[in-house]
């Protein structure tokens, strides 16, 4: 007991204690700031093997970072200090550092509604919180319609529920223009996916129950090579989708009062992502190499048997407004309905086929999965050995 006493007693010695304590409490704290906050991208990224590493440690570098500014701000504050403006400015940058890596991207910026996602019926939804132009991403499964409008989406990132009695989750990367859908299972057990950060200007998802981390446009886990079941996604406008789909249910997410600036903000950067005249990313993670079609320009992809395939808008038009792939083992038909301007991919020959998926005779058009108006630059990034159509 002694001993103790004299070690608090000596402020020289506890002096070195409390500097290498901030040392490793701020060091900690910035690692995961710097790989795991999604803002500081902006700025400065690294590898992302580096930034899964941090996050796969991310709770015991936390809790270092945690236990050291706690004992940190107790040996400041009852022995070596009596001015407090310091310890309230190390608090501040601690607290800054911690929110803006470990705890903001996930639990306070874009809070997954993996399980808790409100629909409303059309009839539910005015038209001053949601205006005919605007796009969203369409599920239809046995006849049951879902639309999520991007406005109410591009926060939380995810969203899921049951359509058609299936168990399905919708997630939507902002930075890729991208949004995909999965079967909310992968073998044999649920998924409970919650934002992670970006990696290549891509979403990047974990696994609450698994913790492992998943790229959206790759569709599976990390490192994995098995895939999620892709549920098949379009994009719309909800003007169009009301029309074929009357009976269908939006997702009803407006902003909340205290998340209006980080909306306002989100909705700047997807302004400036998509702006077709600018080439540059709003992160500066991934070159522009592939200079086939301009970096921003809004393609269709399908992957099929392996193989990677872009499709203009422009391509799909000039070929009659129908497009068919035709391999050793299936037809894929990309079909675009000019009254309604949305793009759709079904399997096989579907002549006749209508916006809502029904063919002649009462028969019902299989979907094929698409990713429907993803950036170029995305697309030719992630899969350079795409194959390009366009006029």
């Amino acid at each position: 007991m002694l001993r103790y006493k004299k070690v608090f007693n000596d402020k020289y010695l506890m002096k070195i204690i409390f500097y290498i304590l901030l040392a490793i409490s701020l060091i900690s704290s910035l690692i995961g700031f710097l790989a795991i906050g999604d803002v500081t991208h902006w700025v400065v990224s690294f590898s992302n093997d580096f930034t899964y590493t941090i996050f796969a440690w991310r709770f015991l570098i936390g809790g270092i970072a945690v236990l050291s500014f706690v004992t940190t701000l107790y040996i400041g504050h009852m022995i070596l200090y009596k001015s407090k403006k310091k310890l309230i400015a190390y608090a501040v940058v601690f607290c800054g550092l911690m929110i803006g890596g470990f705890i903001g991207p996930t639990y306070l910026f874009f809070r997954s509604q993996h399980y808790s996602a409100n629909f409303q019926p059309i009839e539910e939804i005015s038209a001053d919180e949601l205006e005919d132009q605007a796009e969203v991403l369409v599920v239809e499964i046995n006849g049951d319609a879902r639309a999520y409008p991007f406005k109410w989406i591009m926060q939380p990132h995810i969203a899921g529920d049951k359509i058609g009695g299936v168990d399905v989750v919708m997630t939507f990367c902002v930075l890729s223009n991208l949004g995909l859908a999965f079967k909310n299972e992968y073998q044999g057990e649920k998924l409970n996916l919650k934002v992670m950060a970006q990696l290549e200007n891509n979403l990047v998802m974990f696994d609450a129950n698994t913790q492992k981390p998943i790229h959206q446009i790759r569709g599976g886990f990390v490192g994995e090579s098995e895939k999620f079941e892709s549920i098949p996604t379009t994009v719309m406008s909800y003007d169009s989708f009301k029309k074929v789909y009357p009976k269908g249910k939006i997702f009803y997410n407006p902003t909340k009062f205290f998340d209006l600036p980080l909306n306002a903000l989100i909705k700047k950067v997807a302004a400036k992502q998509l702006d077709i005249n600018n080439p540059d990313l709003e992160f500066p993670t991934i070159e522009y190499k592939d200079k086939r079609a301009p970096s921003k320009e809004q393609i269709y992809g399908l992957m099929i048997e392996g193989q990677p395939m872009a499709f203009t808008l422009d391509y799909i038009k000039e070929s009659g407004n129908q497009v068919q792939i035709v391999t050793m083992e299936k037809t894929i038909t990309l079909k675009y309905f000019p009254k309604l301007d949305f793009v759709d991919a079904f399997l096989g020959p579907v002549d006749g086929v209508t916006p809502d998926g029904k063919l002649p005779l009462g028969f019902t058009a299989v979907r094929y999965p698409m990713y429907s108006k993803v950036l170029w630059i995305i697309w030719a990034h992630f899969h350079p050995a795409t194959m390009l159509n366009q006029i």
